[in-house]
């Protein structure tokens, strides 16, 4: 669990926003309705069921055998690091937020998915994202932006126009 959750000002929370969110480079390509890729072990397709579940191709991570797949269906939403060496998928809740120059991410769950919004936090090792941290925010908290303060502490904002920083 986190140590402390405790309400900053927008000046602070807007003070440290970070520029980069990810180590690579978005493409944003949709590539028709499926999704190809050929690992050292098997081929992984990711196809759209025509109707509600959709993939979209995030990047690729500098330096790895990443790339990084959003999944989205209505009032879910998932995201995947697929190792094209390996044929491993790691699922995070969210976006993932890298702390910099580090492998270390941050994740908040999706705002318009029907669970109860969790922060998810993980580092790669050995060309897996092992989950370190999971923390259940309280039904007040909405998040709508989380991102890096240091490696201990992360800020976040919600649906109330209130800022936080969480410490781990």
């Amino acid at each position: 669990t986190y140590k402390d959750v405790i309400e900053i000002s927008k000046q602070e929370f807007d003070k440290h926003l970070p520029i980069n969110r990810l180590m690579c480079e978005s493409i944003g390509v949709k590539k028709g309705h499926q999704i190809v890729f050929k690992t050292a072990k098997r081929t992984i397709l990711l196809k759209d069921d025509g109707e509600m579940k959709q993939y979209e191709y995030g990047c690729d991570m500098d330096n790895t055998p990443l790339t990084l797949i959003h999944e989205l269906e209505p009032n879910d939403e998932e995201w995947y690091f697929i190792n094209l060496q390996t044929a491993t998928i790691d699922t995070l809740v969210g976006d993932p937020v890298f702390y910099p120059h580090t492998y270390m991410i941050v994740c908040l769950e999706g705002m318009g998915t029907d669970m109860k919004q969790r922060i998810q936090i993980s580092e790669l090792k050995n060309g897996r994202f092992k989950t370190i941290f999971w923390f259940r925010l309280k039904r007040e908290l909405h998040p709508g932006l989380v991102y890096w303060f240091n490696k201990r502490t992360i800020f976040l904002n919600d649906n109330s126009k209130k800022f936080y920083k969480l410490t781990f």
